[in-house]
């Protein structure tokens, strides 16, 4: 994100159709917070839709939602966050966050929608299937994934929670959980010669 000095404030409105941003610059962090400190009061009795929760039965959980009352409510939804470029670190998340952007999201990706410098990826580039997730690790992640630790590297998983070595296979968009091992594949390979033979057997009836 372009930026000429170490800290912003990201202010951002919307309604249910209308949407406000402003990016405000401040060389000391005293002022950063001075500026969220003046939107939450200027902005606290701004009325807001109701906040309610559906299933979701893609993941199994409560998904939040809104519900926007009649337009002559002048109801809105608002927040801010506040960055310091220097860091490269979310200092404050305030209010309702922003639109498009939640603290309840990978940091990875916040920071590289915030923080990421010009040049570092081509403009318009075309990641692969899981190649983002390795930049994001890459750069702003634990970098376990670096050319520098060869077959050592560890990618983590879109979910966090599985991690696969630089030469595993993805499937479904998905990674496996488990590290290439030459002896399990050969034990698998024997298996499966094992069981052809076995089914030959019962087609000739012998």
């Amino acid at each position: 994100m372009k930026h000429t000095k170490r800290y912003m404030v990201i202010f951002e409105k919307w309604g249910r159709i209308e949407f406000h941003e402003d990016k405000t610059e401040f060389d000391t962090l005293t002022e950063a917070i001075e500026e969220a400190q003046l939107l939450e009061e200027f902005y606290a009795d701004t009325p807001s839709p109701k906040k309610l929760s559906r299933y979701d039965w893609r993941t199994g959980r409560q998904t939040p939602y809104h519900e926007w009352g009649e337009p002559y409510l002048d109801e809105y939804l608002w927040g801010y966050v506040i960055l310091d470029f220097e860091e490269e670190k979310v200092i404050k998340w305030g209010h309702d966050q922003l639109k498009y952007v939640s603290k309840n999201e990978d940091i990875r990706k916040v920071k590289d929608r915030f923080f990421r410098k010009d040049g570092e990826v081509p403009e318009g580039y075309k990641w692969d299937v899981g190649e983002y997730e390795g930049w994001l690790q890459f750069r702003w992640g634990n970098g376990r994934n670096s050319v520098e630790f060869g077959e050592d590297a560890v990618i983590d998983s879109n979910d966090n929670t599985q991690k696969c070595v630089r030469r595993c296979s993805i499937k479904k968009k998905k990674y496996r959980n488990f590290t290439y091992d030459e002896s399990e594949e050969l034990e698998l390979d024997k298996l499966n010669e094992e069981i052809l033979a076995e089914s030959k057997v019962s087609v000739d009836g012998n």
